[in-house]
């Protein structure tokens, strides 16, 4: 699996325009509803329910909020970037890259492909490098495929 098939172009955020966590998971939820149809309330809803296990903040500005959904017919990724943010990140460090993940409730050893594949790229340093260098949302999908 490959980010560029989870991510299209069109899910591609340039700025998010948050200001906090809590505005960052609702300007993602918009995205994610945006994308997949379902209503930004129950998305929201999704991603503050695992935000609330802990804090989806990877380290070294990224973070990947990400919820379970009944009905939803498919996988839904988006990314976005954001002038950073607190995030309650365990290295302390705001966040200013996000990977928004929706799956299936009943989704399985998909849902954990598809974490396993990003979080693989996100522990590259040159891989988030150029993530933050971008300022184009076609500079972001070549990172995606890899040029």
């Amino acid at each position: 699996m490959h980010i560029s098939e989870l991510i299209s172009k069109e899910n591609i955020v340039m700025d998010l325009k948050a200001s906090s966590k809590k505005e960052a998971l609702q300007n993602l939820a918009e995205a994610l509803s945006s994308s997949s149809k379902v209503p930004a309330h129950l998305v929201l809803e999704a991603l503050e329910e695992r935000e609330r296990l802990d804090s989806t903040a990877l380290g070294k500005g990224v973070a990947l909020p990400h919820g379970r959904l009944k009905n939803l017919p498919k996988i839904t990724c988006v990314f976005a970037k954001n002038a950073p943010v607190d995030f309650d990140s365990k290295d302390g460090e705001p966040v200013s890259l996000f990977f928004g993940i929706l799956v299936p409730e009943e989704a399985g050893s998909d849902y954990l492909k598809v974490l396993s594949t990003l979080t693989l790229q996100i522990k590259k340093q040159e891989f988030v490098a150029a993530l933050l260098k971008a300022s184009s949302k076609e500079e972001i999908f070549s990172v995606f495929l890899g040029k």
